[in-house]
């Protein structure tokens, strides 16, 4: 009698191994490929090369009068050129030290004059450039096709509700190409 019940599990045993579902593993593999263009392209802000300059009129404090109020504009171009052709599509984030409060949108000046600040509007656009590195909306981006021009609006404002002081201001941004 024990032999037969001995026999009998070990012939559900072997049934049991023959008749497990076999366990089988598909593979196959991923490749990542890219890319690296050259610093190719040839800037210039406002034809003055790559480091250029925006210059506000001089303007009396009476000029601005609130939070916010623009004292002075000017419009300035950054062109860039000879890009690799690789590159489809172009723009350009800032970085700057900017005012508290202004969601990254206003730079804050050194110099003898305060309470004024400086932000930047591009064309065809009606939010203010972030100084705080982030992308840019891709709408922005332009094809590099030639000559690709990205035109600004920098406006000097009023900062805060006490008006401007006298004396020289001047800020600065750092650009860099985004190669999209």
């Amino acid at each position: 009698m024990c032999k037969k019940i001995l026999t009998d599990l070990f012939m559900g045993g072997m049934l049991a191994g023959i008749v497990a579902p076999a366990l089988a593993v598909d593979t196959g593999s991923i490749t990542f490929t890219g890319k690296i263009v050259p610093d190719s392209c040839v800037v210039d802000v406002n034809g003055a090369g790559g480091e250029g300059t925006v210059t506000f009129n001089q303007l009396s404090k009476t000029a601005f009068g609130a939070d916010k109020k623009v004292g002075d504009s000017q419009s300035f171009a950054i062109t860039i050129t000879g890009c690799d052709e690789a590159v489809q599509n172009l723009n350009i984030k800032f970085d700057g030290a900017s005012i508290p409060g202004y969601n990254e949108e206003v730079l804050q000046p050194g110099g003898e004059a305060k309470n004024v600040g400086v932000r930047m509007l591009p064309e065809g656009s009606s939010n203010y450039v972030k100084f705080d590195g982030s992308e840019p909306d891709v709408a922005l981006n332009k094809a590099n096709v030639g000559n690709v021009i990205f035109n600004y609006k920098a406006e000097v404002i009023q900062v805060g509700s006490t008006a401007p002081t006298a004396g020289d201001y001047s800020a600065q941004a750092t650009y860099t190409l985004l190669y999209r």
